[in-house]
């Protein structure tokens, strides 16, 4: 596989774990399941494909929560900034536990 296949899909991976994590973080799970429900019923966007359709994933975001969104999408930014650094740096953690030293 072509390392930037490889980068590609590690970026969508972390990316999907970030979200999941932010709007758990943000919103407290139950919240975060009606609106992950919301995407998929509403915008045909599962968990797994946030990363492949970031666009409509923050537009879908606004539409649900309004002005809150923007603040959600910097939340979102910058662990993906900090989840990326440090998967770039420590490959011998795995996602999960990257993701869980953000929170």
């Amino acid at each position: 596989m072509p390392e930037y296949v490889y980068v590609k899909d590690r970026q969508a991976e972390i990316l999907n774990h970030v979200v999941e994590k932010v709007l758990n973080r943000a919103l407290g799970k139950g919240a975060a399941e009606i609106l992950f429900e919301y995407l998929e019923s509403n915008h045909s966007l599962k968990k797994f494909q946030i990363a492949e359709n970031f666009d409509s994933f923050n537009r879908a975001l606004e539409q649900y929560l309004g002005s809150g969104a923007a603040a959600l999408e910097r939340m979102i930014a910058q662990s993906f900034e900090m989840a990326w650094q440090d998967d770039t740096g420590n490959i011998d953690l795995t996602v999960h536990q990257k993701i869980a030293k953000l929170a």
